[in-house]
């Protein structure tokens, strides 16, 4: 228990007649005489002036009586009136007034009674169909989300080719590719990132864009990583130019080819977009529609 300013003088008034209790009593030096009621506050008595003493008792014909000697030597009678209320608190630290008050609870009702047996006697099969519910919308998740991996409309998303019993399969699944598309138009830069999922390094991989080349142009559609190490992600930008400002939800491949290609690409001067290679890993972004001419 703590006060905002300090304590001058204490003192225990017993209250006697029919409101019997006992009070505590703490004249502050802002002139103030707070009484508690063990660890409730439940009045305050401003008098405006430092206190000097104070004391209680009976006064005449008043049984509970409060004279106060401010510091100026004055004296202050206070006698209690006997329909004032100390017994609860009114300045917090105590039970909230509401909870005095009845709530307006309807009656229980048949139909109340009969849902509630029902419920009762029912809850081992409620439960089951709750569990059961739960689980086909969990499902039924996973599959649409699955659906959207295979169409290639989450940007970023890898998609694997179809398994075979090879070597060259078992590394797709090693690749990891991500892909974000910067600008507003007609000039994008589209960022891949690229990671080793495995655990031997990768030389000469290269990445290829393929587009409608009515729609883009790309001065480089292929760019050649030299070592791909594992745990350490790549980046590289890809330049790209709307030719058709008009073009909405256009789609463009990010292919990561395997290294055997490597000689075929040598020999090779200019590799146009449209060629088809079995990738390790490839993904689809949507392209935005360009905002600028």
């Amino acid at each position: 228990m703590s006060t905002q300013e300090p304590i001058t003088n204490l003192e225990r008034f017993d209250l006697k007649g029919q409101r019997e209790a006992i009070l505590i009593l703490a004249a502050l030096t802002n002139g103030d005489v707070r009484m508690y009621r063990g660890k409730d506050l439940v009045d305050v008595l401003r008098v405006g002036e430092r206190i000097a003493a104070l004391a209680c008792g009976p006064y005449s014909r008043e049984v509970n009586t409060l004279c106060l000697v401010t510091k100026a030597g004055g004296l202050i009678v206070k006698m209690l009136p006997r329909r004032h209320e100390l017994a609860t608190a009114t300045y917090g630290g105590g039970p909230p007034p509401e909870q005095d008050i009845p709530l307006d609870i309807p009656k229980k009702t048949k139909l109340y009674l009969d849902q509630t047996e029902r419920e009762r006697d029912m809850a081992p099969e409620m439960h089951r169909r709750f569990q059961q519910e739960t689980v086909n919308l969990q499902v039924t998740t996973a599959k649409a989300y699955l659906e959207l991996l295979q169409r290639g409309e989450i940007a970023g998303a890898s998609m694997p080719q179809k398994e075979e019993e090879t070597k060259e399969e078992e590394e797709k699944v090693l690749v990891d590719l991500r892909a974000v598309v910067k600008g507003l138009g007609p000039f994008f830069h589209l960022e891949v990132e690229v990671a080793n999922l495995g655990d031997e390094s990768l030389l000469q991989i290269p990445i290829l864009l393929s587009y409608n080349p009515e729609k883009y142009k790309s001065p480089k559609p292929l760019i050649q990583i030299g070592a791909l190490v594992p745990g350490i992600p790549l980046k590289c930008i890809f330049e790209l130019e709307c030719l058709d400002t008009s073009a909405v939800d256009q789609e463009i491949e990010i292919q990561v080819l395997p290294s055997q290609l490597e000689d075929v690409l040598r020999e090779t001067d200019r590799l146009e977009s449209d060629v088809n290679f079995s990738a390790l890993v490839m993904s689809r972004v949507t392209m935005p529609q360009s905002s600028m001419l």
